[in-house]
């Protein structure tokens, strides 16, 4: 059984029946007094497992008969707190806040940008947001799996770039050495050397430099772009 459960009971008496009453796991749901008996429970309410449901039905002096029945719960995770994150629309850097409270589950993972791996079933977090992207959390139980989503929106702050040497219009030879200053609000994730249209280098660590063989070429004009990335892939590109 999952979800809502109805119990049904025919009880009656030589007599007359005063009333029926409804148990789980020992614990009085609900006393019925008309025809046709029957309580309704909510099986959330329970842990997942074998469960004894128990009808007792009294006659006018108080006389019992009583009947039990054995069934499972079998529930999926459900969420009891909704799972929240705020703000959904945040300025590159700042913070989006979490939480979430699930029962029924024996595993979650977390996926999105910043915040992925195993969760505890109930919790609250404070991501740094670098990009736009879904916060989802997935809790896995004996019942099966639930899952919850939600988007942020994150407005992105390009990286500050510049080519430091060689100046542009410069004359090079042999190995030539291009240096660049990169900064970020939440730091440089890489920087990547083109020459040309194609991509030589990639530097991870400040200062970023990358070094290039002229003899590879002819001797020519020829474009050096530099591309500095941040966490959020967000890039700003300088050339000479």
């Amino acid at each position: 059984i999952s979800g809502p459960l109805l119990v049904s009971a025919d009880a009656n008496d030589k007599d007359s029946v005063s009333k029926v009453e409804f148990y789980v796991n020992g614990n009085l749901i609900s006393a019925d007094t008309y025809v046709p008996y029957s309580a309704s429970y909510d099986t959330l309410l329970s842990r997942n497992g074998k469960t004894t449901v128990v009808v007792k039905a009294y006659d006018r002096l108080g006389n019992v008969q009583q009947k039990n029945i054995l069934i499972t719960f079998n529930n999926p995770p459900s969420f009891v707190q909704p799972f929240s994150v705020l703000p959904q629309s945040i300025a590159e850097g700042e913070y989006v806040n979490l939480k979430w409270a699930v029962s029924l589950a024996d595993t979650c993972i977390a996926s999105g940008p910043g915040w992925n791996g195993p969760r505890s079933s109930v919790g609250m977090e404070s991501v740094r947001a670098v990009q736009t992207g879904t916060y989802e959390l997935t809790c896995k139980g004996s019942g099966g799996s639930s899952s919850k989503s939600l988007p942020v929106t994150v407005t992105p702050t390009l990286p500050t770039l510049a080519i430091t040497a060689p100046s542009s219009n410069a004359i090079v030879q042999g190995m030539a050495t291009v240096s660049a200053d990169a900064v970020d609000n939440v730091g440089i994730s890489r920087v990547e050397f083109y020459f040309n249209n194609t991509l030589f280098s990639t530097d991870t660590k400040s200062p970023y430099s990358a070094a290039y063989d002229t003899t590879k070429v002819k001797d020519s004009k020829y474009t050096i772009r530099v591309r500095a990335y941040d966490p959020g892939n967000n890039y700003k590109e300088d050339s000479i």
